[in-house]
């Protein structure tokens, strides 16, 4: 069914379409951003069992006299385990804080335009729920 003069709006669609466009370049920017620094963090914690394995190589045999090969394997592999977890939340935690910190509101209580709450998800912050 055809409404007299309703048009479709091309130039609209348009936009539209390069926004779309534009957040799946940026979106495919920071998933290659994500694969360099899980390299990154991959060769990070191969250095340091590679270092860690040589260093046991040579310590003296007297040392093992009181301590257990096992207990001093276990030691460094949970040690090695925290420093790539650690690394791997890093990434999320600074690009985090940067959207958080770059983001601006108007809120008269916000002086520092740290944003506390996304105003396009009521769901998140009841405050904000009378705004939709």
């Amino acid at each position: 069914m055809h409404t007299p003069g309703a048009a479709i709006d091309f130039t609209y669609i348009g936009r539209i379409a390069l926004i779309l466009v534009g957040l799946y370049v940026l979106s495919f920017i920071f998933s290659y951003i994500q694969v360099i620094y899980v390299r990154y963090r991959d060769e990070i914690t191969y250095m340091f069992r590679r270092n860690i394995s040589e260093k046991i190589k040579r310590m003296p045999l007297k040392y093992f006299d009181t301590k257990t090969h096992g207990e001093v394997l276990s030691r460094v592999t949970n040690d090695v385990d925290t420093i790539s977890t650690s690394l791997a939340q890093n990434l999320s935690q600074i690009v985090t804080s940067v959207t958080r910190l770059s983001r601006h509101d108007n809120d008269a209580d916000n002086k520092l335009g740290i944003d506390t709450c996304w105003r396009w998800s009521p769901c998140r912050c009841p405050s904000h729920w009378s705004a939709w």
